[in-house]
């Protein structure tokens, strides 16, 4: 925390410590000054994600400073001076390179559409084309049907509509994995400055990065702790959880280019219908709130017609955060540095269509209750006289099943006596 020449409060971020830590420390300096260097250079390259995934929402440098505010507002002042050098250049890091694989430049575009694997791929996507939305469906029989001379009365605007829808279809399952490049188009920043375990392996830039696209239990490839850049410590399975928990928190509102807003309201056909749903998902965000111990949810959704779509995205998205912090909770010790806190154990998620509350169906039959009211509940005195005689039940209860266990393996697999293994 601190005030500015004028005197006015400036919070702390990740970047205004590591820049204020930089003019104490020289070897800070020098890790200050390559992340300069590769912000620039980053944020220079994810401006080719708009050119090619123009229905998406921004994945340019906007979306990496969302990951780094959610992050800051997640850890609090405290704890981001209790981070050290390394850790805050990785987390800055990571979040402008998680999306690299979305930005692709036109030499790269140009090599996908001539290679014979995008091809197999659209004849692939062809023969199960009902299964794709109608705009997608649409754009991969229009491709195809250029490949097999049967041009018809495709105009050339058709054309590049179908090409970028298609090239999005393409590139968007796996473009985690698009990180990679960064290790050769780096390579002059990286060469004598980091060590090759801080680019790729489980304690680099590269996995790290990739860790966003892939299930929670891949974090524990990481290790917990390991030595860092400028002879600090370094916790590489702390900044993998960071960014996979930043990324899903970027849902605001202002995630759509302008012109796309403009499109949406004129009704155009430009734009898919389910990119038009994800514009509405984030126009729904009516209030945001992260902090050391909650996170706030709330969404205004319309129903529209053919049914409540955007108020079921937001039910789905807020879902994963809640799945998110749940993990977080259950594996923190085993993913943060000693005393370094507890993660938000209470989210909030409020999601309103026309008013009324919404209610997914798969939430309908389910009784909801709080953490804290379950907990006070089985260690209240209206299960049990004494606190501690739930801790008895529960080793009980694990006898009986161990015993059980046994009587049924004896019955149904009886072990052979000449073993030498039976007792």
């Amino acid at each position: 925390m601190g005030t500015n020449e004028k005197g006015y409060y400036r919070k702390i971020t990740l970047e205004s410590r590591f820049k204020q830590w930089s003019e104490e420390d020289c070897a800070v300096e020098e890790l200050y000054s390559l992340w300069k260097l590769l912000k620039k250079r980053m944020e220079d390259k994810l401006i080719h994600s708009q050119s090619i995934f123009v229905n998406f929402s921004l994945h340019d440098g906007s979306h990496s400073k969302s990951i780094i505010h959610a992050i800051e507002r997640f850890l609090g002042e405290e704890r981001i001076y209790k981070l050290s050098a390394t850790d805050i250049f990785m987390l800055l890091v990571c979040a402008y390179a998680h999306d690299y694989g979305m930005a692709q430049a036109f030499n790269r575009i140009y090599d996908i559409l001539g290679s014979s694997e995008f091809e197999e791929f659209l004849y692939t996507m062809h023969e199960s084309k009902q299964t794709l939305d109608k705009e997608d469906s649409k754009a991969i029989e229009n491709l195809v049907k250029y490949l097999n001379g049967e041009k018809g009365k495709i105009s050339i605007q058709d054309m590049y509509y179908s090409i970028l829808l298609v090239l999005q279809l393409y590139l968007r399952p796996f473009h985690w994995k698009g990180v990679i490049d960064i290790k050769d188009e780096f390579e002059g920043l990286f060469s004598g400055y980091l060590k090759n375990r801080f680019i790729q392996g489980t304690e680099g830039i590269i996995e790290i990065c990739m860790a966003h696209g892939k299930s929670f239990k891949d974090l524990f490839k990481f290790s917990p702790k390991a030595d860092g850049i400028i002879g600090d410590d370094f916790h590489p399975r702390f900044i993998g959880a960071m960014i996979r928990l930043g990324d899903l928190l970027d849902i605001d509102n202002n995630r759509f280019p302008q012109w796309f807003a403009r499109e949406v309201a004129n009704n155009t056909k430009l734009i898919p219908r389910l990119s038009v749903a994800h514009y509405r998902k984030h126009e729904a965000i009516s209030h945001i709130l992260i902090t050391e111990k909650r996170i706030e949810i709330y969404a205004d959704c319309h129903y529209e017609e053919g049914g409540d779509g955007t108020a079921s995205l937001v039910n789905e998205w807020t879902e994963w955060i809640e799945e998110e912090c749940k993990k977080l909770v259950l594996k923190w010790d085993e993913i943060a540095q000693p005393d370094f806190g507890r993660p938000p154990s209470k989210v909030s998620i409020k999601i309103t269509v026309d008013g009324k509350p919404y209610m997914a169906e798969n939430k309908r039959l389910q009784m909801q209750m709080s953490q804290e009211r379950v907990m006070k509940l089985l260690e209240g005195t209206s299960i049990y006289g004494d606190r501690y005689v739930g801790i008895r039940e529960i080793i009980q209860n694990a006898v009986d099943a161990s015993l059980l266990q046994c009587w049924y393996d004896i019955l149904h697999n009886p072990p052979d006596r000449n073993s030498r293994s039976f007792p």
